[in-house]
């Protein structure tokens, strides 16, 4: 009898689960069980980007290094101002010395770069381009004489004596402004990484003023660090690229809209993926470069403070190389989608602004179609009653 009971259940069961599929061809058995328990994933879906680069007003000159030259069609200009000069002593030679960390392009033949007399007194925490291009702090043109180096990572050269004692004079203090280091040519295809006042990790290397005075009979000898600050050109060549740069601050906006996505949908996994143009990384892409996005705040993009959310950011990185990078934005679409956040797009940056003059050109949504950004998302909506 039990064995009887026990094959008509099953029987039962059997037809159960015919009747299902039968009324579920579509659907695999079982599909609507879960559905109704787990919600229904659904086809990832592709979305298409808003992008635009812009130059902000960031300072971007303060870093453990200096750059000086032309590079890329790229000018990098280097300035240098002294205080606490020994005053009421006749300077008989300044010798300012520079040290090399590496360089790029090729070496002219003559590594003295021009100097220049500033006529402004930058502040070395807050100096840009945009400072240097709209001030033009750039004066009298000094006559240096080279001095022999000892060693292919060392520049130095004589400054004239009275424009030191210049600087040196309390009584003239709004002259001490310092000099600029350049070069002339248009683009000498080459450019200097130097080590600033900044650079901790070794002794010896900061760029600094050697002084030989006297004072009546008496001879002195003065080392002297200076402020220093470096300034480069920011890429106009953005027609195809999203621009993302330390040493300029050049920063990209990227926008996508989620409205297809239902609000109450969790959102499994978002990703977007960005192309760089290896050959196009400036000084070269043999560093890891960094990012770090944010979320914007503000619908209008008021270039160039354009505001974004401090507390809420990522961290990718580019290594050194390669041409593409994949970014996880899941959470911050998960956020535009159930409404705890407006979505007005995301901010991008280098995350060594001011520390580190490596650029990296992403292709933008302008170019060709199999290397413009996308994102890629992936999501469920809520189970069926």
């Amino acid at each position: 009898m039990k064995h009887k009971i026990y094959l008509s259940l099953m029987a039962l069961l059997t037809l159960i689960i015919f009747s299902q599929c039968e009324r579920n061809k579509g659907n695999p058995v079982g599909a609507d069980l879960y559905n109704k328990a787990m919600g229904t994933i659904m086809p990832p879906i592709t979305l298409s980007i808003l992008d635009t680069t812009f130059s902000a007003s960031v300072p971007t000159g303060k870093s453990n290094y200096l750059y000086l030259g032309t590079y890329h069609n790229r000018k990098s200009v280097s300035m240098f101002r002294f205080i606490k000069l020994p005053d009421s002593v006749q300077i008989d030679s300044a010798i300012f010395t520079f040290y090399v960390n590496r360089t790029f392009g090729e070496k002219p033949a003559d590594l003295l770069p021009d100097a220049y007399l500033l006529t402004y007194q930058f502040d070395e925490s807050s100096f840009t381009w945009q400072d240097y291009r709209d001030i033009n702090p750039l004066g009298e043109k000094l006559e240096l004489q080279p001095l022999s180096a000892t060693s292919d990572t060392t520049v130095s050269f004589l400054l004239p004596p009275d424009v030191v004692e210049t600087w040196a004079d309390t009584n003239k203090a709004d002259l001490n402004c310092g000099f600029a280091l350049t070069y002339d040519e248009p683009d000498t295809g080459f450019i200097f990484e130097l080590y600033s006042q900044d650079y901790m990790n070794y002794d010896n290397i900061n760029p600094r003023l050697l002084l030989k005075t006297h004072l009546g009979d008496s001879s002195y000898t003065y080392n002297v660090t200076p402020f220093d600050v470096s300034v480069t050109e920011p890429d106009q060549d953005n027609n195809k690229f999203s621009i993302i740069d330390n040493g300029s601050g050049t920063r990209t906006i990227m926008f996508f809209s989620v409205d297809s996505i239902p609000a109450d949908a969790t959102i499994n996994t978002a990703l977007l993926t960005i192309y760089a143009d290896t050959t196009k990384s400036f000084p070269d892409n043999s560093e890891n470069f960094m990012l770090r996005l944010y979320p914007v705040t503000d619908s209008e993009w008021p270039i160039p403070e354009v505001p974004y959310d401090t507390t809420r950011y990522s961290n990718p990185e580019l290594i050194a190389h390669t041409d593409s990078l994949t970014i996880n934005l899941t959470s911050f679409v998960q956020d535009w989608t159930s409404g705890k956040s407006e979505n007005h797009g995301l901010i991008f940056m280098g995350a060594s602004e001011g520390t580190n003059i490596l650029e990296r050109k992403f292709f933008s949504s302008s170019a060709a179609l199999n290397k413009r950004p996308l994102v890629k998302i992936f999501y469920t909506i809520p189970p069926t009653r």
